[in-house]
Parts: structure tokens; sequence; C-alpha cells
């Protein structure tokens, strides 16, 4: 049996990135990052503002399963960084931001306090209360930001990742 390719094999797109705290011209930055990945069906928040949550445990263990969970469908942000930045991860990234990856990957690098969530609440329409994090805040539209949001229940790990796998399957469909 022969195989024919037609055309040059593409890697497969995937989408986790780190979030930043909201500062001054930083709703600009996440609006122009979305713009830049423009061809996703969604984008998401994983609000998460207990560093002890499982969902952020899982984050910090499953980050390249995660990001290669959200295919081209799924451009999702995290407060959670990975225990450990993978080589695959920066060479994506790298591939993907071409000049702007250093300075992009400086910000990503940084520490984020947990609570930075909180300064996302006011984003979406209609915006977030306290009370509803932790949760996965869904969005089509990087400007409009109407969102949905999925609370994330104090679940151990592995169903959290079912959780999220099943979300993700949802936008991809």
């Amino acid at each position: 049996m022969s195989y024919e390719t037609k055309g040059p094999l593409e890697p497969p797109r995937r989408h986790l990135v780190p979030a930043m705290p909201l500062v001054d011209g930083e709703a600009d930055a996440v609006e122009e990052l979305g713009r830049q990945f423009s061809s996703v069906a969604a984008y998401g928040m994983l609000l998460l503002d207990d560093a002890k949550h499982p969902m952020s445990e899982l984050v910090r263990e499953r980050w390249p399963a995660i990001h290669n969970l959200t295919g081209d469908s799924l451009l999702l942000f995290s407060f959670e960084r990975p225990a450990e930045w993978t080589d695959t991860y920066v060479r994506y990234w790298r591939n993907k931001l071409g000049g702007k990856f250093d300075s992009t990957w400086k910000q990503w690098q940084s520490a984020v306090d947990p609570g930075s969530a909180y300064t996302y609440l006011g984003l979406f329409k209609p915006p977030l209360r306290p009370d509803q994090l932790p949760c996965l805040v869904l969005f089509t539209d990087i400007e409009v930001r109407e969102a949905v949001v999925r609370p994330i229940p104090n679940w151990d790990k592995e169903s959290l990742f079912t959780l999220l796998k099943g979300i993700v399957g949802v936008v991809q469909d």
C-alpha cells in the first residue's frame, strides 16, 4: 500500500497560552493576541483564583496535554503556569509569534498571583461576579466578549480533565 501526500504536512495547531494580570492597555494585548488567532472558533479563559484548587494543579501538571487538547478551535488563556516549559511548547510559540515571541515569552514566564483572575471580571458581557470563580469563560468574539460561564467544580484532577475534554469537544464540533 502506498500513501501520497497532497502538499506539505502542517503541524497541528494548539492554543494554550498564559494570561497576564490586566493593567493599562492589557485588554488591548488580549485582543491583539486574539486577532492573531482569529481563525479559532472560540476563546476561553480559565479564571482560577486558588493555586490549590485541583484545576490549578491540573493545569500546572498537564500543561502540554491541555495545550495539545485545544487543537485549532480554541485559544485558551490560563493564569496558572506549567510546572516546566517544554522545548516543544517554546518552539511552537516561537514559530507562531515570530518577531513578537521574545517580548511575549518574557511576559509569559513571569509569575502571576492567582488573584489576578479577578482583574478580568469586568472584561466580559455581562461582567462576572467574584463568586463565579473558579470558572471557564468561553466567548467567540474577542472584542465583544459575550461570555458563557462554566463553573469549575472542586473535583479530582482526572474528572476535571475529562470535563475539559468534553468542553473542548463541544467547541470543536
